[in-house]
Formats: structure tokens, sequence, C-alpha cells
């Protein structure tokens, strides 16, 4: 399939030029398959790169973007955006992630706007190193390059997936860290370096990946249990040791520095999981179910038709597994949204990715399904700018720009200058619907016209609550606060009260 350094793109050029040949031994179904997978990368390239351009220009929040923006700025002000304290007073303002993307945050908050432009900017370029290390990975697990090619337009292609790619938030941050750690570790397993002192660098990277997320945790526990599955249970338990000690003493430092970790967790376990949320976010995959569904027919295909004992099918099949049941594990909590199902893709792509190796109009179809909605992908996003960006100017012009400000998307408190009540409301109402007499000192708040605005969702404003806020703060706000105006916030409308 091409030179041995011959780089992705320019075997996708080499690739295309191949169309043009008048070689008459070339199979006129081989071409086809070609410019198939053709059509769905150069799909997929332009619209990241769309995407990456709207977001990268636009200076306010296109989705729930503030918890990392916050805790930048609050880090660049020696504040602990961990201070348990906060958990029952206000300012409600915690961090519920791990701290990797505020401390990089913090380098570029010196001006709100100019954050979160970086901190997308950080996610975006994850996303490309992410897809560079998956096509490194599979390139050393004997996967063809049109396989590898119709893999990743699969990946990248759904909305959970390209949305969160240019986003602030630490998702890929976090994944970037998990392929690199499974990339390292393959390489060692490759040439039998199972050693304490070989496995290091993996452990390392796997600090990193828990560091920019708690999904970092898949990447270890992939490779423990591949290792138990090809029969390496020495390694597999003294990596097991490693990783639990490492993770350990990662824990206790953080603990030391913040004071607030072990009371944030308890905090969030009150989260009860809930089915009926899974069945939301499932019922949002539409299109890429059919993707899915053809992964999964082809992996069937694959285990009947071959004898499945490669260690590159066992290494994909039990991060997918992994994957998936960490998904369903913290898809159930109230404030999960989609951004949960991108690992279970990277899953079923590395599957996809040898079954295409075996079949090549599998890859081929898998590319051209991939890409149906990539027109529909691009114009929601440009609808979406187009509407934040005309709706600011007039959201500036109605909030006041001194007092506290209540609002779900904590860019407008950093753009107005005025006090900062709350930065996740999705958290602390969910929270508060299992306790509700943790909900009465800020009931008492709303009652008392403590905040110059509240700022809330069109929804929870016109239909009663129990989107985001609960009827009992709802009811609070219109008993003590009139409607004055609507706008825009974490992408989404919103209604804006000021003081009766």
């Amino acid at each position: 399939m091409g030179a041995a350094g011959e780089s992705p793109l320019l075997w996708l050029y080499n690739t295309a030029q191949l169309m043009h040949s008048s070689d008459s031994t070339a199979k006129i179904f081989d071409k086809l398959h070609i410019a198939m997978m053709v059509f769905g990368v150069f799909s997929i390239v332009a619209l990241y790169a769309f995407g990456f351009y709207r977001a990268l220009t636009c200076p306010y929040s296109l989705n729930y973007e503030g918890v990392p923006l916050w805790a930048s700025w609050a880090l660049a002000h020696g504040l602990n955006i961990y201070d348990p304290a906060r958990l029952s007073a206000e300012p409600w303002s915690v961090n519920i992630y791990p701290p990797l993307m505020p401390i990089i945050g913090q380098l570029a908050s010196a001006k709100v706007a100019g954050c979160l432009i970086f901190l997308r900017a950080l996610s975006a370029v994850c996303a490309v190193g992410t897809a560079i290390l998956l096509w490194l990975l599979w390139k050393r697990s004997a996967v063809d390059r049109v396989a590898a090619a119709a893999a990743l337009v699969f990946v990248f292609s759904p909305l959970p997936v390209w949305f969160n790619s240019f986003m602030c938030k630490p998702d890929f941050l976090c994944i970037f860290f998990i392929i690199a750690t499974l990339l390292v570790f393959w390489l060692k397993y490759e040439r039998d370096e199972l050693s304490t002192k070989a496995l290091l660098p993996c452990v390392a990277l796997s600090v990193l990946a828990l560091l920019g997320k708690q999904q970092g945790v898949l990447a270890p526990a992939t490779i423990c249990v591949f290792l138990l599955v090809r029969g390496k249970t020495a390694a597999a338990v003294r990596f097991g040791c490693i990783i639990v000690a490492a993770f350990a003493l990662t824990g206790i430092v953080f603990q030391l520095i913040t004071g607030g970790v072990p009371q944030i967790y308890a905090f969030l376990k009150q989260l009860h999981w809930d089915y009926n949320n899974v069945g939301l976010n499932v019922s949002t995959l539409a299109a890429d179910g059919i993707k899915l569904g053809l992964i999964s027919a082809g992996a069937i295909l694959y285990i009947v038709r071959k004898q499945v004992a490669m260690p590159q099918f066992q290494f994909a099949c039990i991060f997918l597994v992994l994957s998936v049941l960490q998904c369903l594990s913290s898809l159930g909590i109230p404030a999960a949204t989609s951004n949960h199902f991108i690992l279970p893709f990277i899953g079923f792509a590395m599957v996809a990715a040898l079954v295409g190796t075996r079949w090549t109009w599998f890859a081929a179809a898998l590319a051209v399904v991939s890409v149906i909605l990539v027109i529909d992908l691009a114009l929601f996003l440009d609808k979406q700018v187009s509407t934040v960006r005309t709706e600011a100017a007039g959201v500036l012009q109605q909030l006041p720009h001194q007092g506290k400000l209540l609002s779900e998307d904590p860019y407008w408190v950093f753009a107005t200058g005025t006090e900062l009540v709350m930065v996740d409301c999705n958290i602390f109402q969910s929270v508060w619907r299992q306790r509700p007499q943790l909900q009465q000192p800020f009931i008492d708040r709303l009652k008392s016209k403590a905040y110059a605005a509240v700022m809330i969702n069109h929804r929870d404003s016109r239909q009663g609550g129990n989107y985001i806020w609960t009827p009992e703060a709802l009811a609070a706000i219109k008993e003590n606060y009139r409607l004055a105006g609507s706008g825009t916030g974490n992408g989404i409308s919103q209604d804006i009260y000021l003081p009766k």
C-alpha cells in the first residue's frame, strides 16, 4: 500500500492519482473502493477545517464550556478550585474535573475570550494528535491503509466527536494521552519488553490521562486485561500494582495541595444513576447507529470467517468492551452528555480497522456511510455561531455590569465584570433534587433578590423547570424577578430576568 516511510497525506495523494491511471491491471472495483475512501477522507478533513475555523474565531460560549474557563481563571488568580466549602455556600464554584486542562489554560487567562479560544485550540490540537496516534497504532497492528483511513473517517464523523474536538472541554486532552499510552504499550509488547522499567512510560502517560479526565483509567485497565488474556499474568500484576501505586501517589499529592478532593467526590456520589438519561443520550446518536450496526455486523462476520486469535483483534475488543462499560456507568449521571460516546466510538473504530483490512469493500462502505451528515453538521455549526454572534451584543446591553450575576454561562460573568455565583448549575441542581435541604440557602438568596440579574435557559423558563433548574428554584426566580429579555448562553436560548 505504499512505502514504509510514506506519510498519510502523501499516501492519500498518491492514491488519488491512481484513479487517473490507465493501468489496465487495476480492477474497476479496487478503483471504486479507493474513490469512496478518498471521498470520505476529504469530506472529514473539510468538515474539521471548517469546524476549527468557526470555533476558533468565535469568542463566545458555544456549549457548556464554563467550568474549564473558570478553573483556568481561578488558578491564575491563586484560588483553590477544589475548595470543599463552596459545595454548601455561595459562591457554588468548584471544579469537578482533574486539573490538567486548567493548569494549561491559566497560561492564557489574562483575557477571558483569549482563554476560551486557547482552550479550544488545545482540544483541536489534541484531536488531530489523536488521529495521528491512531494511524500509527493501526500501522503497527498490520492494518491496511485504506482500512485505517476508513476507520478514521468513521471515528471522527459522529457529532459528539466532531463537536467536542473544538470545545473548551477536557475530553480530547484525556483521550490523546489514552491513545498515546496504548501506542507506547503496543510498541513494547511487540518487542516483548514488559519489564517494570520498560513500562514506566505507559505509567507516566496513564497518570497524565487521569489528570486530564477520570476516563483516563481506561488505558491501564485495557493493558492489564490484555496481558491477562495473552497469558502474561506476571506482567499484568506487576503493571497493575505500579499503576495503583502511581494513581494513589497522585491522589495523595492532589489532596495535600487542594484539601478538598474527597469531599467533592463524596458530593458527586449523590448524583444517582438514571436510566432515562442513558436513553436520552443514546437517542441522539441517530444515523451514527447505522455505522455502529455496520461495524458490529462486520465484526461478527470477521469472527465467523476467521479464527480470532490475533492479539490486535483481542486488544481492540478489550478496549471496546471496557470503553462501552465505562460509558454506560457514567452516562446515567444527570449531568452527562453525549461526549461520553467518544471513547466507545474509538473502540468501534479499532475493530473496524481490522475488519476493513480483511475486506476492502467494508472499509469503502464505512467511509461513505460515515460522511452522510457532514453537510448537516457544517450547517448546524454555522447557524449556531451566527446566532451566538448576533445575540451577544444584545446580551451585554441587557445584563448589569455590577453586582452578582446568576447565569448558566460563566462567560457572561467575566464579560460584564459582575460577581460569580455558580459555575456548574447542572451539577448542583441535580444534587439538590436528591437533597432539597441543601438548596434552601440558594432559595433564600433568590427571595432576597441578592442577584442583579438571573439568566436561565429558555426551556426551564417557559416549561416550569426540571431540565436544569429545580421547580422550587424556578418558582423563586419568577416570584422575585421579571422577564426582561432573551439571549444566548452555552450555545442555547436563554431568558434574562431582572429584580422586580
